[in-house]
């Protein structure tokens, strides 16, 4: 087998090999380990920088892999140097829809990796307003949703929502979806600090503001300047309302130019 970098071709010898279940397809890949060996310590110290590598077979398939380098050694004196690597192949992954809850979306970007076993989604999507519409029932609907990647992988999954942001021009609205695995939430609660102190001190000045406005309410009352129906009128808010004015917190201009 030919290893195929920017620095060389390399004939590879297979030590071992076996296979594993993607996490992202439930599909058994494969695993390689090899060893080769290249001369002069320049090519030794950029080969040992490829992360991602080709090879190719001897019947001409091409494959990509993930490197993990095990180990190396040198003969003193000599510009040949042995290398040990761990190879995990790449499989390529091609998103045909994105289906969260009952809304079917074509995103122009999207990406997906897994960390600790938990499932962590990024799509940019174009909306039209009646899909913006069934977005943000879902967006302020049941916490978890059941989120299917067509052409990746046909079970569904249990995600959230984390922290998206969104814009408007005209009639098209461009949402970034960032969707979180539920099994994220199971985790020790000591690991999620997202957002803190921040999120703490906000509480807190927004439970001041909250009795400061309650009590400016009462002495307006107290002094005839407001009645009891005003007050009322003023106290109540629609979920329509609360849900457009939450939205504005996550609004920007373009989120293509938003980094």
């Amino acid at each position: 087998m030919i290893i195929k970098t920017q620095q060389a071709d390399i004939p590879c010898y297979i030590k071992q090999e076996g296979e594993f279940m993607s996490e992202h397809t439930n599909k058994s890949l494969r695993w390689m380990e090899v060893s080769f060996q290249v001369s002069g310590s320049d090519v030794f110290n950029e080969i040992r920088k490829n992360k991602i590598i080709k090879t190719i077979s001897e019947d001409g398939e091409e494959f990509n892999w993930k490197v993990k380098e095990l180990s190396h050694s040198y003969t003193q004196g000599k510009s040949d140097y042995q290398l040990l690597w761990d190879l995990s192949e790449i499989e390529s992954l091609t998103l045909e829809k994105l289906l969260i809850g009952n809304l079917e979306l074509k995103p122009y970007y999207y990406n997906e990796e897994f960390k600790n076993n938990c499932l962590f989604i990024t799509a940019l999507v174009k909306l039209t307003t009646d899909e913006f519409e069934k977005l943000k029932s879902i967006y302020f609907g049941d916490i978890y949703f059941p989120v299917i990647r067509q052409g990746i992988n046909e079970e569904p999954k249990d995600m959230r929502f984390g922290k998206c942001i969104w814009s408007k021009n005209e009639e098209i609205v461009k949402f970034k979806i960032y969707l979180v695995d539920k099994n994220l939430d199971n985790e020790d609660e000591s690991k999620l600090g997202l957002f803190e102190p921040e999120l703490s001190n906000l509480k807190n000045m927004l439970v001041v503001n909250m009795e400061k406005l309650g009590n400016l309410l009462k002495v307006l009352e107290k002094k005839n300047l407001l009645t009891s129906e005003e007050i009322e009128q003023i106290k109540e808010i629609s979920d329509e309302d609360y849900n457009v004015r939450f939205l504005h917190f996550s609004q920007v201009v373009d989120i293509d130019a938003f980094s």
